[in-house]
């Protein structure tokens, strides 16, 4: 089995024993990944928290991800399915194919029609870089369109739905539902605008989020990925990626 397998601290114990178990690899920090990295990969191992994960699934497309938490009392490990306790045997579990597939939607955007390359597994922000500064922008779900004044949009997947979304008053959504969600932050309510109704919506797959930028801002995928520069005029728009990701677990869901 050809195995990538991304850390965030490479003094790790724990990376030693998963090259031991896997003679084809390719060993890399979270920082220095590249697409390159993933041709001809059958698992993707990640040794790390949830920071870690959601960098490595952003340019996964297809393969199968694995997470072990090595500091379960200092990161949440949302995502992950080992410990520093139990990974030697859920790794044993993986080399006799003894595991389930447990699929989660994503997100993918375009800017003014050209596709990111990085794939959103918990959430998009779209707003200005400064959280004090106003975000001025057209809103369009379907063929609905609304001016709003805001902190910025936060659209989530159902796994984003336990982060940020959730903070924001977003409902938290089995990570199987093929739902997604937007929540406009802190909406400015005034003379000019005082009657909003796309600030809290619940979407569906065929659903597609336009955004028209009236004042400078950016585009950052789960908080963690590169910052896209947006400015006015530009156009961001958000859908359902065609590439759900694999998660590995050991309990039928």
């Amino acid at each position: 089995m050809n195995a990538l397998i991304v850390y965030h601290n490479k003094n790790s114990i724990i990376l030693p024993y998963i090259i031991s178990k896997f003679p084809k690899y390719t060993a890399k920090s979270r920082v220095k990944l590249t697409i390159d990295d993933y041709k001809n990969k059958e698992i993707i191992i990640v040794i790390g928290g949830d920071g870690t994960f959601l960098r490595a699934s952003h340019l996964n497309t297809n393969i199968p991800m694995f997470g072990i938490n090595p500091k379960p009392h200092r990161k949440v490990g949302f995502f992950t399915r080992a410990n520093n306790l139990n990974f030697k045997k859920k790794i044993e579990l993986i080399l006799k194919n003894d595991f389930f597939i447990t699929k989660t939607l994503r997100l993918e955007a375009k800017i003014n029609d050209q596709l990111i390359k990085d794939l959103c597994l918990n959430e998009i922000y779209v707003g200005h870089h400064k959280p004090y500064y106003m975000f001025n922008y057209d809103l369009s779900i379907n063929k609905k369109t609304e001016f709003q004044r805001s902190s910025g949009v936060l659209i989530g997947t159902p796994s984003g739905s336990h982060a940020w979304i959730a903070s924001a008053g977003g409902k938290k959504l089995n990570i199987k539902s093929r739902k997604y969600q937007l929540i406009a932050r802190e909406p400015y309510i005034s003379r000019l605008t005082s009657n909003y109704n796309l600030t809290k919506l619940n979407l569906v797959e065929k659903d597609i989020v336009k955004i028209k930028c009236k004042t400078k801002s950016v585009l950052v995928m789960d908080s963690i990925g590169k910052v896209h520069k947006l400015n006015p005029k530009d156009i961001v728009e958000i859908s359902v990626s065609k590439h759900d990701l694999k998660i590995i677990s050991f309990q039928k869901s």
